[in-house]
């Protein structure tokens, strides 16, 4: 997270294993300090050190020995007898030689990233909303529409007073003036708040839209969909439904 590019943080790593913390301090670094073109600066069988060149500078360093420590001394960008800081808490500060150079200790199976002290910053919240996609197939997680019941679709977390508006797209391949799609909205508790039906003759996205009069931070919202007199040729119809919404800041 701290090379070039927009990394990606997986859900189960950033909310189940436990890793929310090491990934807010390297989102921080990135966001703050990893700018710039990457300038390689040692290289062996266990370590790699590179320097990002923009802004301050910052000086990174892996170490994939998962039994010890590695110990070496790199040419930086830094001025000399600069004193730069560990950002992620691994390392003590160094200060660099009369040529800029420093020695660092990275840690077994573990990384540190230097940079100048006394750099500081937060992230302001913005608000805004953003769409989600969910796709029902037979070969997907999510199932198609069903004849016999109600299929849920998937589950949002909305802030309050904030509008919810879904469009649906489906097969209609083979129906007849008797098919439909009817999609719903539902409260986490099983409360039906909004309901869509698509025939034959409806246009293709379709919307069902919602704005919330609760007076909670935010509500969970499910999405339930349920096919009707489908022709046997398209028995479970497949659909997308794109969901725009509003997110909570924070969840409590």
């Amino acid at each position: 997270m701290t090379s070039e590019g927009y990394p990606t943080v997986f859900w189960k790593d950033y909310y189940q294993y436990g890793m929310k913390p090491i990934i807010d301090n390297l989102i921080w670094i990135h966001e703050h300090i990893a700018y710039g073109t990457t300038q390689e600066r040692w290289k062996d069988e266990d370590v790699f050190v590179y320097e990002r060149t923009g802004g301050h500078r910052l000086l990174v360093g892996l170490n994939d020995n998962e039994i010890a420590s590695k110990t070496v001394t790199v040419q930086t960008g830094f001025a000399p007898y600069t004193r730069i800081h560990d950002y992620t808490g691994n390392a003590p500060d160094r200060i660099t030689d009369a040529s800029g150079r420093v020695t660092i200790t990275i840690p077994a199976n573990g990384y540190v990233a230097y940079s100048v002290s006394g750099i500081t910053g937060t992230f302001p919240i913005q608000e805004q909303p953003l769409t989600q996609e969910f796709a029902g197939a037979v070969d997907l997680d999510i199932p198609p529409a069903d004849n016999a019941r109600f299929v849920r679709v998937g589950r949002i977390c909305v802030a309050a007073r904030k509008p919810i508006v879904a469009e649906l797209y489906w097969d209609a391949g083979n129906w007849t003036d008797a098919t439909s799609i009817v999609v719903e909205l539902r409260t986490a508790r099983g409360r039906l708040m909004r309901r869509l039906t698509v025939t034959r003759s409806t246009r293709q996205g379709a919307q069902l839209s919602f704005t919330p009069f609760n007076t909670r931070d935010y509500e969970y919202y499910e999405f339930f969909i349920r096919s009707y007199n489908t022709p046997p040729q398209n028995p479970k119809p497949s659909y997308w439904l794109k969901v725009t919404y509003t997110a909570p800041r924070t969840l409590r």
